[in-house]
């Protein structure tokens, strides 16, 4: 029994040598990692405190793109919905419902795939679209389109309309909208939210090893374990936070 017990306790504390020489390394990992970003890093960091540095994505409306908005579509974006404004007319004499139905099918999968990022509605040709008749019929057909997602909408409040628009050969309204854009974002705690630079390391690994090709989840965690990610939790969270944003 006495026997038994020492070899017990020396393979605990052997155990314990390991995890504590794990930690070591992991801690001399992080410190070069800080001394490798070095004090540019952070100069740049504070310059930039005040400045919002965002990734434009444009979707493709065909349909041949529908069954990859899982994969791009998240919480982590703002998301601009922009329509024609000629084509509700066209719609409007035509009798059909073709572009309302397109903006529909974009609400709700935004609804589906991304329910708690906020969303604008964007008309375009607004110098074409100018009668109080034609904006009245236009704010009745998004109004309807929107229905129960009108909380999710960001309202324009100058116009007084659901939507924003604009004219891209004039550029009328496209100031206004950028302001907005700019203070939704800030307004979206995600936008300063700080993230470890372990993470932003792993990142970089990741996109450089898969150069446009797949990697495995086991490869992936050899480079997180390399960086000082050591937890499946931590793991996790990184990777959740890559895609979501």
């Amino acid at each position: 029994a006495d026997v038994s017990h020492v070899e017990n306790k020396t393979q605990e504390k052997e155990k314990k040598v390991g995890a504590d020489n794990e930690n070591e390394k992991a801690s001399r990992k992080n410190k070069i990692i800080i001394r490798d970003f070095g004090e540019e890093l952070l100069f740049h960091a504070k310059r930039e405190a005040g400045a919002l540095n965002l990734s434009l994505w444009d979707f493709g409306g065909q349909s041949v793109f529908y069954s990859m908005h899982h994969i791009f579509l998240t919480n982590g974006g703002v998301y601009l919905v922009v329509f024609d404004m000629r084509e509700f007319l066209e719609s409007e004499n035509s009798h059909s419902h073709d572009t309302l139905h397109h903006l529909s099918f974009w609400l709700k999968s935004l609804n589906v795939h991304a329910p708690a990022a906020k969303l604008l509605l964007v008309g375009t040709f607004t110098d074409q679209v100018q009668n109080s008749k034609t904006i009245a019929f236009v704010n009745k057909s998004i109004t309807t389109a929107i229905g129960s997602l009108a909380s999710r909408v960001v309202f324009n409040a100058n116009d007084k309309l659901p939507f924003f628009p604009i004219d891209n050969k004039s550029s009328n309204g496209v100031l206004e909208l950028r302001y907005i854009l700019e203070r939704v974002i800030w307004a979206d705690e995600a936008a300063h939210e700080g993230v470890s630079m372990k993470w932003i390391l792993l990142l970089d690994d990741i996109l450089a090893k898969g150069n446009g090709k797949y990697i495995t989840l086991s490869e992936v965690k050899h480079m997180a374990q390399n960086l000082g990610i050591f937890s499946n939790a931590e793991l996790d969270q990184a990777l959740s936070l890559f895609r979501a944003r």
